[in-house]
C-alpha cells in the first residue's frame, strides 16, 4: 500500500473540479429560474435556499485542492493552515444541503399525508426548517473554525475535522477528540437525516397509493390522470431523496473507512472510491437543476411525443413563450381537466358597459370553472393555459386534486359548491358570456401576463 500517485491525484482533482463546476451552474441556474418566475411557496423557498448554499460549497470544492497546506506529496498545493481551515469552514457550512433535502421532503410529508394548508405550513412550520438547516451548520462551523478544529484529512484531499487538537495523535498524554466531534458536528445529523429521507418517502408512498385507491371509485375515465399523479408525486419526493443518498453516502463511506485507520499511506488501496467520491459527492446541485425542471419537461413530453427530448429540455430549462402559445393552441380546445398549474394570459379588450371576467382554472386534476365580476372600467377578461406555466410544486397539486375528486360522483357531474352547477353547465354558460362579450368589445386587444395565483378558482 502506498499514497496517490501523481496521476492518481490529477484524475481525482479534475473530477472533483468538474463535478463542482456542474453543480455550481445548476445552482445558479435554479436560483436564476426562481427569481425569473417570481414563485412563491415554501418548496421553492426551501430550494432557492438550499441553491445558494450550495452554490458557495461548489465553490468551495473548485478551490478545494490549492487551499490544502503545502505539501509534496500533494501536487497543486499551495495554501496553508488558514486556508484549510476555510475550506473546512465551507465544508461543515454544506451539510446544511442535507438538512434542506430533508426539509424538502417534510414538506411533501406535511401536505400530502398530513393534509396541512399551504398558509399553516408557511407561517409555523417553515420559519423552523430554514432555522435548524442554518443555524446549526453555520455554528459548529463558526466554532470549528474559532478553535483550530479543521485541517488536512489522512484520506481525501480535503479539510475537515481531523487530529484535534492538534498534534494529538504524536503525544500519548493528549487525547484525541478529533473523532468525537466529528460525529457531533457531521455524523450523527447526516445519518439521522438519512434515516429520515428514507423513512418520510415510504410515508409519502403509501399515501399517495391510498388516495389513488380511493379517487378510482369516483372515476374511471381519469385513471391515467390519477396515475400521472402518483407517478410524478412519489417520483419527485423519491427523486430528491435518491440525489442526497448518492451525493452523501460516497462521502460517509470514505470518513468511516478513515475512523477505522486507513490513512494517506493506504489512499492507493481505495482510489476507486474517492474517485467515486470525487465524482459524486459535488453534484448536488446539478442533480437538484434536474429534479426541478422535471415536471415542466415531463408535460412537454406527454403533449408533444414527436419533438426531440432536447427541445422538450431547452424549453423546461429555458422556454420560448411564442413556441409555448402554439403547441397549446393546438390544444386548447381539449382536455381542460387534465391541465397542469398554468401561467395565465390576460387578454384585456375596453369596452363601455360592463365588465365580464371569466377564469379557467388549470390546476392538475381540477375541471375549468368561472367567474364573474362587473365594475368600471369596462374590461373583458379571457383566461388561456400555456404549457410554460410557474411550477407549483406536486404535493400541493395532488392535495388540490383530491379535494376536487372528493366532490365527484363521476367525471362528468364534477359540481361547484358556490356556483351549485355542473360543468357542462359552466361550459355553457361560459360559451354565452363569451360571445356576448365579443359583440361589445370595440377596443383592440392588450396582452398581459399573470402569474398562476391572481385568477384561479378554488375548491375546497
Amino acid at each position: 500500500m502506498a499514497p496517490l500517485s501523481s496521476a492518481q491525484q490529477i484524475v481525482l482533482i479534475s473530477l472533483s473540479t468538474t463535478s463542482g463546476c456542474l453543480s455550481m451552474c445548476g445552482s445558479i441556474c435554479i436560483v436564476i429560474l426562481a427569481l425569473q418566475r417570481r414563485q412563491q411557496g415554501t418548496y421553492h423557498r426551501l430550494l432557492l435556499t438550499m441553491s445558494l448554499i450550495d452554490i458557495f460549497h461548489s465553490i468551495a470544492i473548485v478551490f478545494n485542492p490549492f487551499l490544502l497546506p503545502k505539501n509534496p506529496d500533494r501536487i497543486w498545493s499551495i495554501g496553508n493552515d488558514r486556508t484549510c481551515s476555510m475550506a473546512g469552514f465551507f465544508a461543515q457550512l454544506s451539510s446544511s444541503v442535507s438538512f434542506y433535502n430533508a426539509m424538502l421532503n417534510l414538506n411533501y410529508l406535511l401536505t400530502i399525508r398530513c393534509g396541512m394548508d399551504s398558509n399553516k405550513l408557511t407561517k409555523w412550520v417553515e420559519p423552523w426548517m430554514h432555522a435548524l438547516s442554518i443555524i446549526y451548520p453555520l455554528c459548529t462551523a463558526t466554532l470549528g473554525v474559532s478553535v483550530g478544529m479543521f485541517s488536512e484529512l489522512e484520506l481525501g484531499q480535503a479539510c475537515w475535522i481531523s487530529d484535534y487538537p492538534r498534534g494529538c495523535e504524536e503525544d500519548p498524554n493528549v487525547d484525541c477528540t478529533g473523532q468525537v466531534f466529528g460525529w457531533i458536528f457531521s455524523g450523527i445529523p447526516l445519518l439521522s437525516t438519512l434515516a429520515f429521507l428514507l423513512i418520510s418517502n415510504i410515508l409519502i408512498y403509501l399515501k399517495v397509493r391510498e388516495i389513488v385507491a380511493k379517487q378510482r371509485r369516483f372515476s374511471v375515465s381519469m385513471d391515467d390522470s390519477i396515475r400521472r399523479k402518483k407517478q410524478d408525486v412519489g417520483t419527485q419526493a423519491s427523486l430528491y431523496v435518491a440525489a442526497c443518498f448518492n451525493t452523501v453516502i460516497w462521502l460517509v463511506v470514505i470518513r468511516t473507512l478513515e475512523s477505522l485507520g486507513v490513512h494517506r499511506e493506504d489512499e492507493s488501496s481505495v482510489f476507486h472510491l474517492l474517485i467515486l467520491t470525487s465524482f459524486f459527492y459535488p453534484l448536488q446541485g446539478f442533480w437538484n437543476l434536474l429534479i426541478y425542471v422535471r415536471p415542466r419537461y415531463m408535460r412537454w413530453r406527454r403533449r408533444e411525443p414527436d419533438l426531440s427530448r432536447w427541445f422538450s429540455f431547452r424549453q423546461a430549462l429555458h422556454p420560448n413563450p411564442m413556441l409555448s402559445e402554439h403547441f397549446i393552441s393546438m390544444h386548447s380546445s381539449h382536455h381542460h381537466g387534465n391541465r397542469s398549474v398554468s401561467r395565465i394570459i390576460v387578454r384585456q379588450s375596453l369596452s363601455r358597459n360592463s365588465v365580464s371576467r371569466h377564469t379557467t382554472v388549470s390546476d392538475s386534476g381540477e375541471n375549468s370553472a368561472e367567474q364573474r365580476m362587473e365594475s368600471s372600467p369596462e374590461a373583458r377578461t379571457t383566461i388561456t393555459p400555456s404549457l410554460d406555466d410557474a411550477y407549483l410544486d406536486d404535493s400541493h397539486l395532488f392535495r388540490k386534486g383530491s379535494k376536487i375528486l372528493s366532490l365527484a360522483n363521476t367525471t362528468q357531474q364534477i359540481v361547484d359548491p358556490k356556483a351549485k352547477m355542473t360543468l357542462d353547465e359552466m361550459f355553457q354558460q361560459r360559451g354565452s358570456r363569451n360571445s356576448r362579450a365579443d359583440e361589445a368589445a370595440t377596443q383592440p386587444t392588450q396582452e398581459t401576463h399573470l402569474h398562476h395565483d391572481d385568477d384561479v378558482v378554488r375548491f375546497g
